[in-house]
């Protein structure tokens, strides 16, 4: 049980830190292996269904949302976060998952816009990387 946890959260976070670099580099991920992820991921955490599906309906909003303040999320975006919500295990650490979130999306849309792009798409999967990082270090992601 732990030695597959310890797989999981290693496995997804090297791929979700190629996907940072990737995103940074291009601002575009190829879709097939994000999916592939996802579904991997859903296979062996079916238990945690309900709250991907939460976290797939959260980042769904901020997709349809984000253009009205400027702060476009992509659906790559969407898919990771949905990837992240599929490794929660309980309502307590899908709200702490939350916080974590909104804080550090208000924070890393306000320094890159005051610091590298003024006007543009922003790349968020680094976000998202950091925020899985947080949620891995503090036992959220379970």
């Amino acid at each position: 049980m732990i030695a597959g946890f310890i797989t999981d959260t290693l496995v997804v976070g090297a791929l979700i830190f190629i996907f940072a670099l990737i995103d940074v580099r291009w601002k575009q991920l190829p879709s097939i292996v994000l999916t592939g992820l996802l579904l991997i991921v859903a296979i062996f955490h079916p238990y945690n269904l309900y709250f991907g599906i939460l976290a797939g309906i959260f980042a769904l909003l901020l997709y349809e949302f984000g253009d009205d303040f400027h702060a476009p999320f992509g659906l790559a975006d969407v898919k990771l976060v949905i990837i992240i919500g599929l490794m929660i295990s309980s309502l307590y650490n899908f709200m702490i998952f939350l916080a974590v979130f909104a804080i550090f999306q208000f924070v890393y849309i306000g320094l890159m816009r005051k610091t590298l792009y003024k006007k543009g798409e922003i790349p968020f999967i680094p976000c998202i990387y950091a925020i899985f990082l947080v949620l891995s270090m503090t036992g959220v992601i379970a």
